[in-house]
């Protein structure tokens, strides 16, 4: 939410350097930014190092967390309302032991290119991709997928080529020795 809020029925003007509070749990290098809010879904780290999509528990700590809209998938079951609503979207997943995360990019509101997904269909095709729980992230104009190191725009998003500025992003970074960490036992603290 902008600070100043705006006037009830009037979209958010997003701005560069414009201040905001965070809505849900938000935390970065184990600082949190946002505390979590009762019963909504997070992606989060815990101090071992594996990653979980669902109710952050009270109590527990994160390394990283980022909160979204709702739920799409809780065990391996389509809990995403039911409607026929398109939009952008961006989604999280995770795979049933918890080994594989899986991110969702969704270009929308171009008719003639995309047209975009409703929540339903969100959860279908990342169930489809092996998913057991996964999340509504965010949609619209903040559906945006970019590359470093010199950050470039991989899709096509609502908003063209210049993305609205957002308060939280998610960053995935490659390891350089990825291939060793990923050859390391089971037990190990690393995911």
């Amino acid at each position: 939410g902008m600070i100043p809020a705006t006037s009830p029925g009037q979209r958010p003007t997003y701005k560069l350097g414009g201040h905001c509070d965070i809505l849900g749990l938000a935390v970065a290098d184990a600082v949190e930014r946002s505390g979590p809010t009762p019963s909504s879904w997070s992606l989060w780290q815990d101090p071992d190092g594996r990653w979980h999509v669902d109710v952050f528990p009270a109590g527990q700590i994160a390394q990283q967390a980022i909160s979204g809209f709702g739920p799409l998938l809780k065990q391996g079951q389509v809990i995403a309302p039911e409607s026929s609503i398109l939009h952008p979207r961006t989604a999280v997943g995770i795979d049933e032991n918890a080994r594989q995360l899986v991110f969702v990019v969704v270009d929308g509101r171009q008719p003639g290119v995309s047209e975009g997904m409703s929540e339903q269909e969100l959860a279908d095709f990342l169930k489809n991709l092996g998913c057991w729980n996964a999340l509504n992230l965010d949609g619209g104009g903040s559906s945006v997928l970019v590359k470093g190191p010199s950050p470039r725009i991989l899709n096509n998003p609502s908003v063209g080529r210049s993305p609205r500025p957002v308060p939280v992003m998610i960053g995935v970074r490659a390891l350089k020795n990825a291939p060793e960490a990923l050859a390391k036992p089971a037990n190990s603290n690393h995911q």
